[in-house]
């Protein structure tokens, strides 16, 4: 069992692929050509772009013809592997009878565009020793047409709900953080400020009822400047309001009563 270098490749390949080309040959294998890609059952596009995690199957130009003695399988580019591509294949075995198709996925955490001028495989042939006793004649013997295609749309969906809510959380947890620093910066300038207005008002005798209806509203005001930030920030609109409004209240029964 040995691996058909270039030199069996370019003596043998007509026989392998149809159509061959001779420039397609590398040293161990041969680069297939792309003539469509399906994301969809039944449908073929020759440009797509694969978004994260996303799959689509290409279908080749050659249609491959293996003896009873041989196999192949599909390998993926070095630099479509390094672009951020896995491949999944088949082994195809002896009497096999087929286009090539195999599976890529973007395994990257951005989107890769492909079209059908890019190469993106190597087909690598084996020769077994001897013939094997039952040649290939399975469910995909002579395969033109790509069949049998799986549905992931709803893994796909399933995937992206997921990360949609883990964003959502993230987006959540950055709201509270700031409505949280922004209250902690309000109290910290509302408290200096009555404590400020306070050493005046009492540096000028002014009357027990004005410093009280003054630090009852001063207290009213930080509780709205604090009621504001979370109501813009927070989903909790209607509690918050309650200390200013009982502040303000308290201030206009003192200067009514007092």
């Amino acid at each position: 069992m040995y691996l058909l270098d270039d030199n069996k490749l370019v003596s043998e390949g007509k026989e392998l692929l149809d159509p061959f080309m001779a420039e397609r040959v590398t040293n161990i294998g041969y680069d297939v050509s792309c003539e469509s890609f399906i994301k969809e059952p039944g449908t073929e596009e020759p440009k797509i772009t694969l978004g994260p995690n996303e799959s689509a199957f290409v279908k080749t130009s050659e249609i491959m013809k293996l003896p009873d003695d041989m196999i192949a399988y599909v390998q993926l580019r070095n630099s479509r592997i390094r672009q951020g591509l896995t491949l999944d294949a088949p082994i195809y075995q002896p009497g096999h009878n087929t286009k090539v198709f195999f599976r890529i996925t973007n395994v990257s955490k951005g989107g890769i565009s492909l079209s059908s001028s890019d190469e993106l495989a190597t087909v690598i042939f084996i020769q077994l020793d001897k013939a094997v006793k039952t040649p290939y004649s399975g469910t995909f013997s002579n395969e033109m047409n790509y069949e049998g295609m799986g549905d992931y749309s709803s893994n796909y969906s399933e995937q992206i709900s997921k990360v949609d809510k883990k964003i959502n959380n993230l987006e959540k947890l950055e709201r509270n953080i700031y409505a949280n620093v922004l209250a902690i910066m309000a109290v910290f300038v509302g408290v200096f400020s009555l404590i400020n207005i306070n050493v005046s008002l009492v540096t000028q005798n002014i009357a027990i009822k004005t410093l009280l209806v003054t630090d009852f509203t001063m207290v009213g005001a930080i509780g709205f400047l604090i009621a504001m930030v979370s109501f813009i920030t927070s989903s909790h609109k209607k509690i918050i309001w309650l200390p200013s409004v009982i502040a303000f209240a308290v201030a206009l029964i003192l200067a009514i009563v007092l």
